[in-house]
């Protein structure tokens, strides 16, 4: 991306980007908070909003506090959204009325304004029956989001393992006109060739993404390194995009998730630091 030495100084990119641990989709567990989550150098924290509201209210203020951006996680349980587009209209009537009430529960209670829909979108966009029914519940919820200043994510995995292509994934949320829904990345980095270009992994999708998160097995010995961050800091740089950006390395029983959570809040503080 050599036109960003003429039309970008990211220095001030680097400086403005906000890093954390999705402590979410890790299922991380509330105890576990402080030595990974809590990282000197993290400023956004994606927890599940059921895991937030059992914490002692001055545990709640405290998190507040600490961290510049909230996240919420996923909206219902994985089991209840990942088949709702394959379900019966009764069953997807129920889904929509629950997930309005927990979108407004969370906004007041806890004044979350990011939550993701848990579902898998590719697959789900890529069909053609299933694309117009999620296509619906998006619609039916747009209200109630709209009312709460929130925006709903929906997750997209990068590089494409099956489904649609980045390409009809951005397609689709910009046919749907909800500006209330936008792109969750998972990035898996380690499935990415040396001196990969986001461009042609992700396309236009810098302009849909409210949140990015990198995925690794850290059990396999993965970890991330500069290489894996800094073309796609690069990337969203373009639209001024500075994250959160999360990461999410899957470890046994959470055994690797405090050495690598330090281990990235370390690669932060050297790229806010960075000179370019």
């Amino acid at each position: 991306m050599s036109e960003l030495k003429n039309i970008i100084d990211m220095r001030a990119c680097y400086s403005k980007a906000l890093f954390g641990f999705a402590a979410a989709k890790t299922n991380l567990p509330e105890p576990r908070l402080p030595e990974t989550a809590e990282c000197r150098n993290f400023e956004a924290l994606e927890i599940q909003h059921e895991l937030f509201d059992a914490l002692p209210e001055h545990r709640q203020t405290e998190l507040k506090k600490r961290f510049r951006v909230i996240h919420a996680g996923s909206l219902t349980d994985r089991s209840l959204s990942w088949g709702i587009a394959a379900a019966p209209e009764k069953i997807r009537a129920g889904f929509v009325e629950e997930s309005a009430r927990l979108l407004k529960s969370i906004a007041v209670k806890h004044g979350f304004r990011i939550v993701t829909l848990d579902l898998p979108a590719g697959a789900v966009i890529a069909d053609p029956e299933q694309r117009e029914i999620l296509r619906g519940i998006l619609h039916k919820l747009y209200p109630v989001l709209r009312e709460n200043g929130q925006t709903l994510l929906l997750p997209f995995r990068l590089p494409v393992s099956g489904g649609c292509s980045a390409l009809e994934f951005s397609s689709f949320l910009r046919e749907s006109m909800n500006p209330a829904v936008k792109a969750h990345l998972e990035i898996h980095p380690h499935e990415l060739r040396k001196n990969f270009d986001p461009r042609e992994i992700a396309g236009n999708l810098r302009f849909e993404t409210c949140a990015v998160t990198f995925c690794y097995d850290a059990d396999c010995g993965n970890r991330l390194l500069r290489q894996h961050l800094v073309p796609w800091l690069k990337y969203f740089a373009l639209n001024a995009f500075y994250g959160p950006y999360f990461v999410c390395p899957f470890s046994l029983e959470h055994r690797l998730s405090a050495p690598e959570a330090e281990s990235y809040s370390r690669l932060a503080e050297e790229l806010k630091h960075k000179q370019e």
